[in-house]
């Protein structure tokens, strides 16, 4: 039923500076190749009276000039802390093989993928415990990115289409329910990361540099981190 979709929007957004012929490597490491993926589940999706706030999918992989790479992927959070129905985890309990798999893949993969320094105070409550956040710059950086960043993806991103399906077959059978009135705190947590993102988004500067002002508001504002209803 997809006015029962537990998926409200998927956006992938890729900008490169080259033009890519037959005497071009498909990624040079002196040009910038940016990746920003997202997936925001339903807000409407309730569990005896209680909106579940389940995560946003984001990737991010920034690969700059001089053989410069930031990765970022993460089930992100939008519920502050105690507002969830099982504030300890990252899921609702009903869903916590997902969490445990996810817990696995981070335990993967962080030593691979060393942690590439301080958060923001203000972006924290964004980042979940199974955040992949690093910066890489010695020789090996571009493969790493091809192989073991693009693995991390592959894997997180399977955790998080099985959750999504799980969680479809769960409102198809009535287990969960679906209500329109999306005016909930779940509602109120995109909205938050939106408008971080909006704000602080790190790309504004290059975007600016790139292609001046106008055009890199109108990107960031209407086509990355829109106004969602």
């Amino acid at each position: 039923n997809n006015n029962k979709s537990v998926l409200r929007l998927a956006r992938s957004a890729f900008l490169e500076t080259q033009t890519v012929d037959n005497n071009t490597p498909l990624v040079n490491p002196m040009t910038i190749h940016v990746l920003n993926f997202v997936l925001f589940p339903s807000t409407s999706i309730v569990d005896g009276g209680s909106p579940q706030g389940f995560p946003i999918f984001g990737a991010d992989v920034v690969s700059l000039p001089g053989n410069k790479h930031l990765v970022a992927l993460d089930f992100q959070p939008i519920l502050k802390v105690g507002e969830s129905a099982s504030p300890q985890t990252l899921l609702p309990k009903r869903y916590i093989a997902f969490e445990e798999r996810l817990r696995d893949l981070h335990t993967k993969y962080e030593k691979s993928l060393p942690w590439g320094g301080d958060i923001p105070p203000a972006a924290q409550r964004f980042f979940s415990p199974y955040a992949l956040w690093t910066r890489l710059a010695d020789e090996d950086a571009m493969e790493t990115v091809q192989s073991t960043v693009l693995d991390a993806f592959k894997d997180y991103i399977d955790v998080y289409h099985d959750l999504m399906k799980s969680v479809q077959a769960d409102v198809d059978s009535g287990r969960l329910e679906f209500e329109d009135d999306r005016d909930n705190h779940v509602m109120e947590g995109q909205h938050d990361y939106l408008n971080y993102r909006r704000t602080n988004d790190p790309a504004r500067p290059m975007l600016k540099r790139l292609y001046g002002d106008e055009w890199a508001e109108h990107v960031i504002q209407c086509i990355l981190f829109p106004e969602l209803p």
